[in-house]
């Protein structure tokens, strides 16, 4: 025989809430189940029947239960949506303005490595021909048997800082990041990809009964429409 879990114990919410309909959901909810737990298997229409007949029962149980949680829920659903608009009201406009400072600042760090960039390639080029120079001086120190000169230096250019730090002890933080952006959704290569389900359900609810890598298997399931 199956066993279908359920929970004897007395409900309580969160909001600590008694419901005396909610204790007579449960109460006449446990008969059900027990009723349903006595089906092994259905034999000949008249199981079918009681099945149905305790099915029915269930749902309407079901349906109470969310009608009593509506009840308790819808209020509290309300204040909640009314809260979250004025949170918006005050917050979007803020957060606008936050995203376009950061974009400005953002701008701003780019365009300054962009420069660093040319200026280091520049200094690294100059530094290519003083090495060239000092190779020539160090093979004439050996050939006269004397220390060769210390190498020249490298000049590290500098950029802007990632970092600012205000008056007041906060600090910005540049982070740089690499992102990806589909242009051309066929030109994707097929291991970045992921079955897309809806389509694939469409495609079998219209007559499809063969995708390669797609089991598909027929089901069932009771719908049920209480009086």
């Amino acid at each position: 025989m199956t066993t279908i879990e359920h929970n004897e114990q007395l409900i309580e919410t969160p909001l600590q809430v008694e419901s005396n309909h909610y204790l007579e959901i449960q109460e006449t909810g446990s008969a059900l189940i027990q009723r349903a737990e006595s089906f092994s298997v259905i034999k000949n229409d008249s199981d079918n029947l009681q099945a149905a007949e305790v099915l029915n029962e269930l749902k309407k149980k079901q349906k109470a239960a969310k009608e009593e949680r509506d009840s308790i829920v819808k209020p509290i659903d309300a204040a909640k949506k009314a809260a979250d608009k004025l949170y918006k009201q005050v917050v979007e406009p803020l957060e606008r303005a936050e995203k376009f400072i950061d974009g400005l600042m953002g701008q701003y760090y780019l365009a300054r490595e962009v420069e660093r960039q040319r200026l280091q390639a520049i200094e690294d080029e100059k530094l290519r021909k003083k090495n060239e120079t000092y190779q020539k001086k160090v093979e004439k120190a050996e050939a006269k048997g004397i220390e060769p000169p210390p190498p020249p230096a490298p000049v590290i250019v500098q950029g802007a800082e990632k970092t600012i730090k205000s008056e007041t002890g906060t600090s910005s933080t540049v982070i740089v990041e690499w992102k990806a952006e589909i242009v051309h959704e066929d030109l994707v290569p097929r291991q970045y990809c992921i079955p897309h389900m809806p389509k694939i359900n469409a495609a079998v609810k219209s007559g499809m009964r063969e995708i390669p890598g797609v089991r598909i298997t027929q089901q069932t399931r009771v719908q049920t429409r209480t009086a």
